[in-house]
């Protein structure tokens, strides 16, 4: 399971949403497409963490897609995009 950094801990989200209008558009931010996660929470800790290796501190998660892993359970892929807003 993917842990927040402690400045990953300190990145808001907002799901499906458009960030405020003068947010600074960081780039698009993916996760578990070369390393699956198993529960959708390691997924968005990992976006936080790279919206923090961006300088950013709001991630606006787009998809968050569940794969059967062919064993009854579940792998997590997700993408977002990366902001800062000034506070």
């Amino acid at each position: 399971m993917t842990k927040l950094t402690p400045v990953g801990e300190l990145v808001e989200i907002i799901m499906k949403e458009e960030p405020p209008n003068d947010a600074e558009f960081l780039g698009i931010v993916e996760s578990g497409l070369l390393q699956v996660h198993i529960k959708q929470e390691s997924v968005i800790n990992d976006l936080r963490n790279k919206v923090a290796e961006l300088g950013g501190n709001l991630l606006v998660v787009d998809t968050i897609i569940s794969i059967s892993d062919g064993y009854g359970g579940y792998e997590f892929t997700g993408m977002g995009r990366a902001f800062r807003v000034k506070q």
